[in-house]
């Protein structure tokens, strides 16, 4: 698990699954890292719209 910061501006923790440990670690890194440059990970509820900002 992971915790990243959302679209909404909170902060969340995000489950990542795979089918090996290698695979789970890279996942993480790339979330955690992306994080720590600012990029928020999507919300669930962020609809369309709110996405493309109509």
């Amino acid at each position: 698990m992971a915790y990243v910061h959302t679209t909404s501006g909170q902060i969340k923790r995000r489950p990542v699954y795979g089918r090996s440990f290698e695979e789970v670690r890279e996942k993480l890194d790339v979330l955690k890292t992306r994080s720590a440059a600012g990029m928020p990970a999507h919300d669930r509820r962020t609809t369309v719209a709110q996405f493309l900002g109509q």
